[in-house]
């Protein structure tokens, strides 16, 4: 009987419709994205070569020098720390994040997980949250399959407008706001959720913030650091995910070990992390056509 009840816990398997996920949604400019780097990743694995996406770069950017990019003003914005009398104040609107030089080291946690999925992003604090929601998604490796909003301390909501009518409290457009807006501080935090059925919680805490040195460092997103598999999608839970379904998949002389693990996909390793492969799948879908009128 107890291996009855685990086979109908088992969630369904990321392939398969569910409810919710209807012809619109398959044909998010994300998830075509995403779709697009999967591709990407397969080539890379069968031939071994190195494929990036595009990178457009204009002659206002300046050329580069010895190493050094020249034009780049670093003094353009002081750092968040420096808020003290007679120095200059952080940017407070979108546009004044937009055009500052900041970055910032986040560090995305996925709460009630056992062991612990994390990661350590480095991020321009000019990017729209719908931005940082795509970069999410890559960096833990999800999918794209289910809603999402970014909650902040002082319980302001942000999601897409096709979402905000799935959510009862008021929401903003997160296409419209920066990160920097709203994580202007080390140590300061805003929750990502993700998927309302199975509740799947980041907290998204700022480590580090300075001034870029370098064009490409303001403007390339790069995973730095992090831990583990991201479980797969309707695997019910960081709870249930850590408690049922990772047990399982740990141990091959389970009986439904085969099972499972055909259905979070042959050669899952819930250890494992792949950073190269998890930054080249940044590049491709941050420059991927298909998201250029979203971000």
């Amino acid at each position: 009987m107890e291996g009855e009840n685990q086979v109908e816990m088992r969630p369904k398997s990321p392939g398969t419709d569910s409810e919710g996920f209807d012809e619109e949604t398959k044909a998010h400019p994300l998830r075509l994205a995403l779709e697009d780097a999967r591709k990407v990743a397969e080539e890379l694995q069968s031939t071994g070569k190195k494929k990036v996406g595009r990178k457009k770069i204009s002659a206002a950017e300046g050329d580069s020098v010895g190493g050094a990019e020249v034009g780049f003003d670093t003094e353009q914005i002081d750092l968040a720390v420096s808020r003290g009398r007679g120095r200059r104040k952080i940017p407070t609107s979108g546009k004044g994040w937009k055009q500052s030089n900041l970055v910032a080291e986040l560090r995305i946690l996925l709460n009630d997980s056992t062991p612990r999925v994390w990661r350590r992003v480095r991020v321009p604090l000019g990017v729209s949250l719908y931005r940082m929601h795509c970069i999410i998604q890559i960096a833990m490796g999800w999918m794209e399959q289910e809603d999402f909003y970014f909650s902040t301390q002082d319980n302001r909501l942000y999601t897409l407008p096709a979402i905000a009518r799935k959510v009862p409290e008021k929401t903003h457009d997160c296409r419209k706001v920066c990160v920097g807006q709203i994580l202007s501080g080390v140590g300061e935090s805003v929750t990502y959720h993700y998927d309302f059925e199975d509740r799947w919680v980041h907290e998204i805490r700022v480590e580090k913030m300075y001034k870029a040195t370098n064009r490409q460092e303001l403007s390339e997103v790069l995973v730095l650091n992090g831990r583990r598999a991201c479980p797969p999608e309707k695997s019910g839970g960081a709870l249930e995910y850590s408690n049922t379904v990772l047990p399982i998949l740990k141990n091959r002389s389970h009986r439904l070990y085969s099972t499972y693990m055909a259905w979070a996909g042959i050669g899952f390793n819930p250890n494992h992390l792949d950073l190269k492969q998890v930054n080249e799948s940044l590049l491709t879908v941050l420059s991927s056509r298909r998201l250029a009128d979203q971000l």
